[in-house]
């Protein structure tokens, strides 16, 4: 790991804190509650797996997985995990039985593990808000007059 690195991965964690902590009592950082904290640390790790250079791809698709799961009638039939499943896969393997590179359907099923644990609202909430962080630390990170 670089400085650069620990510096983006340090923004990361900083702007999560803000957007998901529970404000400070005036004197200390805000803090994260326990519940979140924990899921949190499952969707670094889960980001980690899957890509250390795109781990927005992961979390697009945990998006994107997530609103095809929240609006579908047979959601509860087949999971969450289907819908992921099948973001992170090409589109030719949709009809077919959906096989994953192993680090792919390992940060697959940490995502699972983190819906389970927080309930799908505020798993949505996660998911959205973190995308929104790396796509918003993906365009601070631009040189300038690049588009």
């Amino acid at each position: 790991m670089d400085l650069c690195d620990v510096v983006q991965r340090a923004e990361l964690h900083a702007e999560f804190a803000r957007r998901f902590a529970e404000p400070g009592n005036g004197a200390g950082r805000p803090k994260l509650e326990a519940r979140l904290a924990g899921a949190w640390s499952l969707t670094e790790m889960a980001m980690r797996t899957y890509s250390t250079s795109q781990p927005d791809v992961l979390i697009r698709a945990a998006v994107n997985g997530y609103r095809s799961y929240s609006s579908s009638v047979s959601s509860k039939l087949t999971g969450f995990l289907f819908y992921l499943f099948r973001e992170l896969s090409p589109r030719e393997q949709w009809n077919d039985v959906i096989t994953l590179p192993s680090q792919t359907e390992w940060a697959a099923r940490l995502l699972e593990c983190v819906r389970a644990g927080l309930g799908d609202e505020e798993f949505g909430r996660l998911v959205v808000g973190v995308s929104e962080i790396l796509a918003e630390l993906a365009e601070d990170a631009q040189p300038a007059g690049v588009s």
